[in-house]
């Protein structure tokens, strides 16, 4: 599967997407405070990228969307 069509399955079937780095203690703050929402069951899929051998090919992907403006995560707050 082609990381785009991947990454844009992802943002298809979550109301919640998150990419990061297992090591990143940004990536961890905003874990938790998006867990402490209790978010409905399938809002949010937490995608860990350091570990798929596919790593750079996402990251580079999702520079390519906020740069063209695209948006990577959407936060639906009244429907979570």
């Amino acid at each position: 599967m082609a990381v785009k069509d991947y990454v844009d399955g992802l943002l298809r079937s979550h109301k919640v997407v998150v990419f990061s780095k297992s090591y990143c203690p940004y990536c961890h703050k905003a874990k938790a405070a998006l867990e402490s929402q209790h978010l409905k069951p399938g809002a949010l899929e937490w995608v860990e990228i350091d570990g798929r051998p596919d790593c750079g090919e996402i990251q580079d992907y999702l520079q390519v969307c906020v740069i063209s403006g695209n948006i990577c995560l959407l936060l639906e707050h009244d429907n979570l």
